[in-house]
């Protein structure tokens, strides 16, 4: 059984400033308080002593970089005090703040909470069951154009016995980075499969358009902005199916071997340039087949028998790392050593 009065939340609500003032905090043990604002684009840090045990793993509430002109949950955490019962009803509004001029914070726009709109404030909630259940702290969204610059997030919460909180946290948004995506397309025109005498498949490259669907969950999760930029690198045709067998345990296939030659031979024919991410793409259909990914020529390829979150098959896909790729000065994901956050 966890006890009603925990040492580590009271240490939680209390900040270097508040040592100042007495009456904050008593304000914050013992009545409605924010316990902290977490500000989130994919994954982020928060409380992160309390659950993870390896010190080199954990970093300062809201470490992991945001990014520019993409949007942000906000997750206002609520306490209802040591000798108080949970608060019903708890709701809110977050004011966003802009700094101008280095110094003055001016108003951007006030945000209304998520549905349902209201929380309950618990004296002492487990760590696990508050963090992984969105219900438990009072939401909201900062969309993408109001997401730039050094913002101020002010949380005023209200019961609806008329109590009340605030907290305010500082943001330091201008990280700007754009994922640009360079597709190298490829086209089949060869065999059905490895048999003699297999009739032939014709089947045209993919194209700018079908590429965009792939890079869905790397604008989602990956510190870039919501929208990516597109572009092709060139066309390549495949005569040979990626159906044959290995030439030896754990080896690639000789056809996935010509492949991957012929995808970093683009690369290198279109100027292997260093502002993009090189992303080969293979039409649906292709054979493949019992090997389904390689890497040689410095390139990784696999054919993803998967399918897409709205159901249809996801096209084969070839990633050309390392020595083939490099990314832009702005277009550089920013990836912090973590595990679970």
């Amino acid at each position: 059984m966890k006890p009603a009065f925990d040492l580590g939340d009271a240490a939680r609500l209390l900040r270097p400033a508040d040592l100042l003032d007495t009456a904050d905090i008593l304000t914050r043990l013992f009545r409605l308080s924010i316990a902290g604002i977490e500000v989130t684009q994919a994954i982020q840090y928060h409380d992160a002593t309390r659950h993870l045990t390896d010190p080199a793993d954990r970093q300062p509430d809201n470490a992991v970089p945001l990014v520019a002109h993409k949007p942000a949950w906000v997750r206002v955490y609520l306490r209802s005090g040591f000798l108080a019962g949970d608060i019903p009803g708890v709701t809110g509004t977050l004011e966003v703040q802009r700094r101008v001029l280095g110094l003055f914070y001016v108003p951007v726009t006030t945000l209304n909470p998520q549905a349902p709109g209201s929380v309950t404030a618990h004296q002492n909630p487990g760590y696990a069951a508050e963090r992984g259940t969105l219900s438990s702290t009072l939401n909201f969204v900062i969309p993408a154009d109001r997401m730039c610059g050094h913002l101020r997030l002010i949380a005023r919460v209200h019961s609806p016995a008329g109590k009340s909180a605030e907290f305010h946290a500082d943001l330091d948004v201008t990280l700007e980075q754009t994922l640009r995506l360079r597709g190298i397309m490829v086209a089949y025109n060869g065999p059905s499969s490895t048999a003699p005498g297999s009739p032939n498949l014709n089947i045209a490259a993919p194209t700018v358009a079908n590429l965009q669907p792939t890079s869905a969950w790397t604008l989602l999760t990956f510190p870039v902005r919501s929208a990516a930029t597109y572009s092709s690198g060139g066309t390549i045709t495949l005569t040979v199916p990626l159906s044959d067998p290995p030439s030896c345990a754990g080896c690639c296939t000789p056809n996935w071997v010509t492949l991957n030659a012929q995808v970093a031979a683009q690369v290198t024919a279109d100027g292997n340039k260093t502002d993009v991410l090189y992303y080969g793409l293979l039409p649906g259909g292709v054979p493949i087949g019992p090997i389904i990914g390689c890497e040689s020529s410095g390139v990784s390829a696999g054919g993803r028998r998967r399918r897409n979150h709205d159901g249809a098959r996801a096209r084969p896909s070839l990633r050309v790392p390392a020595r083939a790729v490099r990314w832009g000065r702005d277009a550089r994901p920013h990836v912090p050593r973590l595990r679970a956050l």
